[in-house]
């Protein structure tokens, strides 16, 4: 078996034989510590076309202005995750309040979606 984009490390596991990274997953001096065999790529080992990305995908360098988010504060550090929400599960969440308690002026952006969470 190969392994491939789903876990950016070993898995430990005898069943699988291969693993399928680049340098970022796999840096040279931490190839040791992995028990499958490494099919090294030269860029990157995650594969992307950006041109079948839905028209609402295409973004625009002004659409990138901080001024575009009327909802975001003027200032401040933004913490950002555009996981989809179903990985949001309560420890991280409780992590996540424990920063924003401490830094005030940071504020946590996340993905809109599914929209059934967005109330939440």
């Amino acid at each position: 078996q190969t392994s491939y984009m789903g876990f950016c490390a070993s898995t430990g596991a005898p069943y699988m034989q291969h693993m399928v990274v680049d340098r970022v997953v796999a840096p040279p001096e931490y190839r040791s510590h992995f028990s499958e065999h490494l099919m090294v790529v030269p860029n990157s080992y995650f594969v992307n076309d950006h041109r079948q990305q839905p028209a609402w995908q295409d973004v625009n360098s002004k659409q990138l202005a901080r001024a575009s988010y009327k909802e975001l504060p003027a200032k401040g550090t933004l913490l950002a995750c555009f996981n989809q929400l179903y990985k949001i599960d309560p420890p991280i969440f409780k992590v996540w309040v424990g920063i924003l308690d401490k830094f005030p002026t940071a504020f946590l952006w996340l993905l809109k979606f599914p929209s059934v969470a967005v109330p939440q």
